[in-house]
């Protein structure tokens, strides 16, 4: 039987290399999300099917909100391009021509003046899928883009699962339990050896020391999960937290009695 599990998801694998690319993978994280919230986990099947189901919901709800300029025949996708058009001088003239065609000349009369605010007010409607085609072919005829200013403002689309950068510190010869650096990777496992009585389980076995330090700082400093507690010990929510942890309680070891290591 497997002894690389993970168990936050209630899975095995058959590879350590396959239990680290878990841990990266946005299910895992959403299981440990789930977890500090004190909720059951889920499987890779039913987290898949919540990734569907929250796209096709975007996907409606932006569609919902899509408003058609019949004046100047452009569709927006959200109701901050939508006014913004409106306020532009492009659009008032365009206004002025699409209630010219429909009312016929604006004079004084009070008649008109009424008719030509519904006429206004009518010109911004929900967009349909005919509307939607009527304006990319006037958008591709006249070669013009509108700029979704609440887009620019934003950063653009962004995605929920998105990775955040993660630097790992045995990459630049930093300790996994401390802020300390060092020259180069051979100081640094004396300096974790003898601060912190780190040490590696047959170390005469291990082919790639490198490799495992930098799953372990992983472990450590991206999911802030204790050596020696490993996933069965307390919860913690940022990497001092996990640092000071293992420090007072002497947890800057692997784990590596019985059938577990690491």
């Amino acid at each position: 039987m497997s002894s690389f599990t993970c168990l936050n998801c209630g899975v095995r694998f058959a590879t350590a290399e396959m239990q680290r690319e878990h841990y990266k993978t946005h299910w895992h994280r959403y299981n440990l999300k789930r977890k500090l919230a004190e909720l059951p986990p889920v499987t890779i099947e039913e987290f898949e099917k919540r990734i569907i189901q929250q796209k096709t919901e975007d996907a409606a709800a932006q569609e919902d909100q899509s408003l058609y300029c019949k004046a100047c025949r452009k569709v927006f996708k959200s109701k901050n391009a939508h006014d913004n058009h409106l306020d532009s001088r492009k659009h008032k003239d365009n206004l002025q021509q699409y209630l010219a065609q429909s009312n016929g000349p604006i004079e004084g009369g009070s008649s008109n003046s009424s008719n030509a605010m519904d006429a206004e007010l009518e010109v911004s409607v929900k967009s349909t899928r005919a509307a939607a085609r009527a304006a990319a072919a006037a958008a591709a005829a006249e070669e013009e883009v509108e700029v979704d200013e609440a887009m620019l403002e934003d950063g653009g689309d962004s995605d929920e699962w998105e990775d955040v950068e993660f630097e790992n510190p045995i990459e630049r010869n930093d300790c996994i339990f401390c802020p300390h650096h060092s020259e180069d990777l051979l100081e640094n496992i004396k300096h974790m050896s003898i601060v912190h009585s780190f040490f590696i389980p047959d170390a005469e076995f291990c082919i790639d020391v490198e490799g495992l330090l930098t799953y372990l700082a992983e472990k450590v400093c991206r999911d802030f999960i204790c050596l020696w507690c490993n996933e069965k010990g307390r919860t913690f929510y940022s990497l001092d937290a996990v640092r000071n942890h293992m420090t007072e309680k002497v947890h800057c070891k692997m784990l590596h009695e019985g059938a577990a290591l690491a």
